[in-house]
């Protein structure tokens, strides 16, 4: 991440916003990024992982596409720990327990 960030930087770019576009299966799809400079602007297709951890490095906002919401919606099964070993349990409770007021007070 640090490598890409820094050939932006020197291309004389900068990350402007990260966009989750659609979500299939549970599964974040077409994230895009765009950047801009004084003489350009494009955006380019990204894998989720990479543009969410690209975002948060660059300071750049995230935005959801509203049909993101909707299909997420109809998700009507509850969640459970993929990981059945008591690690996972320990820390599916943990998630389970946190309060919206946990988000942003840990540095990443």
């Amino acid at each position: 991440m640090i490598l890409f960030l820094n050939f932006v930087e020197l291309t004389g770019l900068s990350v402007t916003r990260v966009e989750v576009c659609d979500i299939q299966d549970k599964h974040f799809l077409r994230q895009r990024y765009t950047f801009s400079s004084s003489e350009t602007s494009f955006s380019l297709d990204s894998r989720p992982s990479d543009a969410i951890a690209i975002a948060i490095r660059a300071d750049a906002p995230i935005f959801v596409d509203e049909k993101v919401f909707l299909k997420s919606n109809k998700i009507d099964e509850p969640a459970h720990a993929s990981d059945d070993s008591e690690e996972g349990q320990k820390w599916a409770e943990y998630l389970k327990n946190l309060s919206s007021e946990d988000f942003g007070k840990y540095k990443v």
